[in-house]
């Protein structure tokens, strides 16, 4: 093979600069003094030529779509992140010889039909756009005998959705709990998802601890439990105000 042509580029700072904004591998929390004047300053240095080439920068698409993802995590900041297992897959089931164990992770997350979801995932080498080893997964309360959940692949970086109505029943409210599904097999993936939407409940991973552990876990679960039980009617009533949507707009019924 011959080398007919060369384009040779001097050092830029500008992609490492933009991984430097984030406190993690899987770039899903920003560091601290990460503010949106910092987010801006980058953004321009992407869209500005080079004075030499007088050209972008040969990632400016993936780039922009870098600091689109730090935007997006700098307005939610409050939100938190769940840390997929990847030890848990149906990936290592597949010399067994049966089906129908359970892959799926909650993320504390409950949602209703028809509001629109965010989701940022982050993974400790892959940059947004690429796909991602794992599936949402919006499961219906309420169920009926047959499609009573529905999966979206992800994305690394920002994901977008609106909760499907998956039942016909009247009478009950119409929406569930979300999970994340790992589908993939590799033990050096990291990865991380943030949820802009939907509304906390507890939640219990007792997944890799010990006996003081799990026990510790378990206590403040029950706490946490008996915290929300017994605010969920006034939570109920501030949420339906809150909210104009005929699929949960009902009476708060024990």
């Amino acid at each position: 093979m011959k080398i007919s042509e060369i384009h040779l580029h001097h050092y830029d700072s500008l992609e490492d600069d933009i991984m430097a904004l984030y406190e993690d591998d899987m770039h899903t929390v920003l560091k601290d003094e990460v503010t949106e004047e910092t987010i801006l300053a980058l953004e321009e240095r992407v869209n500005t030529k080079d004075t030499v080439s007088q050209e972008f920068h040969p990632a400016r698409e993936e780039l922009l779509k870098e600091l689109d993802v730090a935007k997006g995590i700098l307005e939610n900041r409050q939100e938190k992140v769940y840390p997929v297992n990847v030890s848990i897959t149906a990936s290592k089931d597949s010399h067994l010889k049966f089906s129908g164990l359970n892959a799926w992770q909650p993320l504390g997350k409950t949602t209703y039909s028809g509001e629109r979801l965010i989701l940022y995932v982050g993974h400790n080498s892959r940059k947004a756009g690429q796909r991602a080893d794992l599936k949402l997964v919006y499961a219906q309360n309420h169920a009926e005998s047959s499609g009573f959940y529905r999966e979206w692949n992800l994305n690394v970086g920002r994901n977008e959705l609106t909760v499907p109505n998956l039942q016909t029943i009247s009478g009950v409210e119409k929406g569930g709990q979300l999970y994340v599904i790992y589908t993939g097999n590799q033990t050096s993936d990291q990865y991380g998802i943030r949820v802009v939407g939907g509304q906390e409940i507890p939640s219990l991973n007792l997944v890799g601890l010990n006996e003081e552990e799990r026990n510790a876990a378990i206590d403040a679960y029950v706490g946490e439990l008996q915290a929300h039980v017994e605010n969920i009617s006034a939570r109920h009533t501030e949420l339906h105000e809150s909210v104009d949507n005929k699929n949960i707009n009902l009476p708060y019924d024990e």
